[in-house]
């Protein structure tokens, strides 16, 4: 053995002893845990070696097998099951969607998978092509930048046309409220 721990309960013990029985109580230690040289004692010495040894023997059994006293704690490295595929792997993982039928704007589509990232399952991009398919290509891509230029997890169905998000639509609401608000205040001052 090339060392140990010598622990802060034993000086704490040691601390009770005279000066000369300090000594003979550390080199008590030292030898037994250096040679295996069991000591032979009498006495209060007997009864502080009867403390201090079942966890030196406790050291030498982790140092015979090659541990040490936090690594039954430890996590200890489990093979991989699945091994990291190579950045050639993963680019065409992308592509494994299969044939985009001809219903699905390859634009609107491209866009969409770019947005959602290298995570986006090939479950999940058949779930998109199947409602895609839905509608036709001008309306397919105004799904998918409606949802990009919104930052949407997902793609909706469209709404009508009456909808209220665009800017052209939202200031067409406010033009028409100041213009009737303008004919009330002519129609007060005349």
């Amino acid at each position: 053995m090339d060392g140990f721990t010598f622990f802060r309960s034993y000086y704490e013990s040691a601390q009770h002893l005279n000066d000369d029985d300090q000594a003979v109580f550390y080199k008590l230690i030292m030898d037994y845990m250096f040679t295996g040289l069991e000591p032979k004692l009498d006495g209060h010495l007997m009864g502080f070696w009867l403390l201090v040894k079942p966890n030196l023997d406790t050291s030498k059994s982790r140092a015979k097998a090659g541990q040490t006293k936090s690594k039954p704690n430890q996590k200890r490295n489990k093979p991989k099951s699945k091994p990291k595929p190579s950045p050639l792997e993963d680019k065409d993982k992308d592509k494994d969607i299969g044939v985009i039928s001809k219903d699905i704007n390859r634009k609107a589509f491209e866009l969409w998978c770019d947005h959602k990232g290298k995570r986006y399952s090939k479950r999940a991009k058949t779930l998109t092509c199947n409602l895609l398919a839905k509608y036709d290509h001008p309306t397919q891509l105004k799904m998918v930048e409606t949802s990009i230029m919104n930052s949407w997890s997902g793609l909706f169905e469209p709404k009508d046309n009456k909808t209220v998000n665009s800017k052209s639509s939202t200031m067409e609401l406010v033009d028409s409220y100041f213009q009737n608000k303008k004919e009330v205040i002519d129609a007060e001052l005349s």
